[in-house]
């Protein structure tokens, strides 16, 4: 299977490319002519084609003007979702990227004026899927020392110097005045940083995976997580990657937002694309927008004989003593009803709030009318008066195919 090699022209991938061909790897040349540069573009991928053509290499271009936004994300996003296409159908199994310690050293200085966690300050992983970076400990002097000391030339593409575009800023601007002023291994020392954080992200994605399985479930109405009791930094960790899960990325989620997810105790929160909601230790993630009512469990009425066996259970009614009309419907605020063995009514908003039924889960909670008052309700079961005894005759089965949320982790 081939290595595709993402070429630009520009010096870092020129030099990806002779390296890995060095190596004996298969490789396949990919190039993305965006044509922001107009001529300059279309110069590019002649360059590149020439490239591959010299060194006896396959190559595949994709053209195509990017949507209106940021340029740099959308030209990302593009190169990205082709080369994880080429992966997906086979024609290559990887893609190498051209992506330096000096280019890593920009991401975590970009990422930390941002205000990134941990998590942003990682910069660029290694490996993140189908891509392949192979070239993070070299920085770019190195490598343009390299082609210079071999006559490889390359292409400058002039967007790396516009102003516009705030790496570029960070690149010409920032990290040469801190470099000088402060510290003149501040390129290392970003580098490390990442490679640090690398670390603990890698350790804490472990975790994560651990704790998905344990407290995480999905449902109907959304990602259900029950709550542990954890510090301050693992509270922060989980309440991201239940975020994450929940809404498919982080785009849009800042610290503010995850402390406020840490901080709700009850009621329901809008967080960036994502509605949540807590209720007891659960809380409840879902898309916003999204449906939130539990869908109705099926409920079936049987009428049987009794037997010959008393059978205490409560989901039994007793027929003759069970007044029609029968109407099943959803409860209500103000709903109350006396149980078996109760000596008066209850109002079922506090009988949820004693078995702990998240407040999602109320939405659709059945209850069956007999005649205008209640006479069964899910998991509190029939009304007082109206259950089964020894001496029934006929029985009134209400079967419930969901009965009480199981939310507890395993």
């Amino acid at each position: 299977m081939r290595t595709g090699v993402a070429v630009s022209g520009g010096a870092d991938s020129v030099y990806l490319l002779h390296h890995l061909l060095s190596q004996g790897l298969r490789l396949l040349v990919l190039h993305v002519n965006h044509a922001l540069r107009g001529p300059e573009s279309d110069a590019d991928e002649r360059f590149v084609r020439d490239l591959a053509a010299q060194l006896g290499l396959e190559i595949l271009v994709r053209r195509g003007p990017l949507a209106p936004g940021n340029i740099e994300q959308e030209a990302r996003r593009i190169r990205h979702a082709w080369f994880r296409e080429l992966v997906e159908t086979g024609v290559v199994n990887r893609v190498a990227l051209g992506h330096t310690r000096s280019d890593q050293a920009e991401t975590v200085l970009f990422r930390f004026l941002r205000g990134s966690g941990t998590a942003g300050l990682a910069g660029i992983r290694p490996e993140t899927g189908v891509l392949w970076r192979p070239m993070l400990a070299l920085t770019r002097a190195q490598v343009r020392e390299s082609l210079r000391a071999r006559g490889i030339p390359w292409r400058e593409d002039s967007s790396n110097a516009d102003p516009r575009f705030v790496r570029n800023k960070i690149r010409h601007e920032l990290l040469p005045q801190l470099i000088s002023n402060w510290n003149p291994n501040l390129e290392a020392a970003l580098a490390q940083t990442a490679d640090w954080a690398q670390a603990e992200e890698r350790y804490w994605a472990r975790k994560m995976l651990r704790w998905q399985a344990k407290y995480f479930r999905e449902t109907p109405v959304g990602l259900v997580v029950a709550w542990p009791k954890l510090g301050v930094a693992a509270s922060r960790r989980l309440a991201r990657h239940a975020i994450e899960r929940a809404k498919g990325d982080l785009r849009g989620i800042e610290f503010h937002h995850v402390e406020a997810f840490r901080a709700l105790k009850s009621g329901r929160l809008n967080l960036p694309g994502l509605d949540v909601e807590r209720s007891f230790e659960w809380y409840r993630l879902a898309p916003a927008g999204a449906d939130t009512a539990p869908p109705a469990a099926a409920i079936r009425l049987e009428l049987r004989a009794a037997g010959d066996v008393y059978n205490k259970d409560k989901h039994q009614l007793d027929w003759d003593a069970v007044p029609g009309p029968l109407e099943l419907r959803h409860w209500r605020d103000g709903d109350r009803y006396r149980r078996v063995g109760r000596s008066k009514d209850e109002r079922l908003k506090l009988l949820f709030q004693k078995a702990r039924v998240p407040v999602w889960e109320r939405r659709s909670w059945p209850v069956l009318m007999c005649a205008g008052s209640i006479g069964w309700t899910r998991g509190f079961g029939a009304a007082a008066g109206l259950e089964r005894t020894e001496f029934t005759k006929t029985v009134l089965l209400v079967e419930d195919s969901a009965g009480f949320p199981n939310l507890k982790p395993s």
